[in-house]
């Protein structure tokens, strides 16, 4: 391969990664522009087989330029996060580049491409944050075609990637004039050809139609939402969107719904483990760095918390004719969870799921939560940590992850259960949430409750429709989005999206409410392939680049040298 200068190397990297900008969910148009990631994906591939000087140092600075465009929303919380955002991704993406052009000395690039691309894209999914990021894999530009993204029943996203990059690496050895032997072609479309008739091969799991569910979506700037004095008005115009879109379903001759659901800590009263005060009174106690706990106030809350819920949803101590929820539905809300763990007490963002009658019936806790907004990862130990933090964001970040997305089960009208797993969030962005559950015993669907009145209007919003798309196809189970103010739908088992809360034409930052019968598998013990390799298939991609490599030097006698 004959070298690349370094200013046309500058030049086709970011004509490369502009491209690849531009395909995403969100930027032009709201589920991406495939053909526009497989052309940025073949210049890439283009530039990064060929070795030439400063080829690592532009393509961090073209890689990391664009990842801050894909990442732009995280400005809207704080313009710093993409100080770490874009260098890092850059890093990533400078490696998968050296490692293909080390490939590209033994293979055809429509084989080094996609395994360099696969593995370096698998290692900085699975290497918790903030080291490592599933978001935006090349394989999600494909996640609304879904005569291809139905393969990710099989092999995941993962796979999709392969067979895009595999695409993209065939391009890329044309324009090289390298592919005039059988194995680039077979290489390059043999992953595509594979993805369509997988697609067709494995279904998504049958289903009946399952729990009518609503959720309520008050659409509440994050601002007004960060000023506690205003908590009482906001219950209230949450609670008179739920009591219009009770209303509404009636009107319209639609059955009471089984499940109502409210986003990401939109019930403004925590809510306490059982045993909490008693523990406070043995002598726990939260971190030194949290916020001021008393034991007036976790009286009150263990106490009046509860009777609230039971009085204001389910009408408890009130004449029938106020009850807001229809008899027989059930209630799951984002909130704030106090608990004891280790000794010491800590806050969650998690859904606490209450039957017809107001019972609480479980909890479940946010598992991905976010470095930076809702932990600090140990640095809350330190005072210099803590003041800078303080005077960025006016708080210490100092939730608690759940170490597993929990399984909560919910009674319908007719007597039917039906489990579900619950998440929060920044949990829609990565595959082991939602694997993980079904590979413990029986699921019907996930229930994803999410604030994204942080990031407005912003590209974020598509592209967690087509995470949780990716989510309904891999998992083979329906994922009904709670959302406070950012794009509240149902995406089938099979992808298909089966409603979205639309307003005057807009499907963000609107209130109002969303209805829907959610399908649930005829056996919900029926998995996906995917589900069924579980990390397997992690290792496949991972440990591709050395199989490559022993092939290599069993083929010349001596190993790999450097890419230069």
């Amino acid at each position: 391969m004959p070298q690349l200068s370094a200013p046309k190397r500058l030049l086709a990297s970011a004509l490369a990664w502009g491209l690849i900008y531009l395909a995403g969910p969100g930027v032009v148009e709201p589920a991406g522009i495939w053909p526009l990631a497989l052309a940025g994906a073949s210049l890439w591939a283009w530039c990064a087989g060929r070795p030439g000087p400063w080829a690592f140092r532009i393509e961090v600075l073209a890689a990391g330029t664009a990842w801050c465009g894909i990442t732009s929303w995280a400005a809207l919380v704080h313009w710093s996060s993409l100080l770490f955002l874009g260098p890092g991704f850059g890093l990533y993406f400078a490696a998968t580049a050296a490692l293909a052009r080390r490939l590209a000395r033994r293979f055809p690039l429509a084989l080094a491409a996609p395994v360099a691309w696969c593995a370096i894209e698998t290692l900085r999914a699975v290497l918790p944050p903030p080291f490592g990021i599933q978001w935006m894999r090349l394989g999600t530009h494909l996640h609304d075609l879904l005569w291809l993204s139905g393969s990710a029943r099989v092999w995941g996203v993962g796979g999709l990637s392969f067979a895009l990059a595999a695409a993209a690496g065939l391009a890329a050895d044309l324009a090289n004039r390298r592919a005039r032997r059988p194995l680039p072609w077979i290489a390059g479309l043999g992953p595509a050809a594979l993805a369509v008739l997988l697609s067709l091969l494995v279904p998504a799991p049958a289903t009946r139609p399952g729990p009518r569910w609503m959720t309520v979506q008050p659409a509440v700037p994050q601002e007004r939402k960060m000023e506690q004095r205003g908590w009482a008005e906001l219950l209230q115009e949450s609670l008179d969107l739920t009591e219009e879109g009770l209303e509404s379903a009636s009107r319209q001759g639609e059955p009471p719904p089984d499940l109502v659901s409210w986003g990401e800590t939109m019930l403004p009263v925590p809510v306490l483990e059982e045993g909490l005060v008693e523990a406070w009174r043995r002598g726990a106690r939260p971190p030194p760095w949290s916020e001021a706990w008393d034991e007036e106030k976790l009286e009150l809350w263990s106490r009046d918390g509860p009777a609230f819920v039971r009085s204001v949803f389910f009408g408890e101590g009130l004449p029938p004719s106020e009850r807001l929820l229809p008899e027989g539905t059930s209630l799951v809300a984002g909130v704030e969870y106090w608990k004891v763990h280790r000794g010491r007490l800590r806050r969650q963002n998690a859904a606490v799921l209450w039957d017809a009658d107001g019972r609480r019936m479980g909890v479940g806790a946010k598992v991905e939560v976010v470095p930076g907004a809702e932990r600090l990862l140990g640095l809350e130990r330190y005072q210099w940590a803590r003041d800078l933090i303080l005077s960025l964001a006016g708080y210490v970040p100092d939730l608690l992850p759940a170490e597993r997305t929990e399984v909560l089960e919910l009674v319908s009208r007719e007597g039917q259960r039906h489990r579900f797993g619950v998440t929060v969030c920044f949990d829609n962005a990565f595959d082991w949430p939602y694997v993980e559950p079904l590979r413990r015993g029986d699921l019907d669907f996930h229930l994803v409750l999410s604030n994204e009145a942080w990031f407005r209007s912003s590209l974020e919003l598509d592209q967690m429709i087509a995470f949780s798309r990716l989510i309904a196809i891999q998992t083979g189970r329906t994922v009904a989005r709670a959302t406070n103010s950012g794009i509240s739908a149902v995406l089938g088992p099979d992808g298909r999206e089966l409603a979205r809360l639309v307003v005057g034409g807009r499907d963000r930052e609107v209130p109002g409410t969303l209805r829907a019968t959610l399908p649930v598998p005829v056996d919900p013990g029926a998995g996906t392939p995917f589900v069924r390799v579980g990390l397997a298939g992690v290792a496949l991609w991972i440990l591709a680049p050395g199989v490559l490599a022993a092939l290599a030097r069993r083929k010349v006698g001596n190993p790999l040298r450097g890419a230069g």
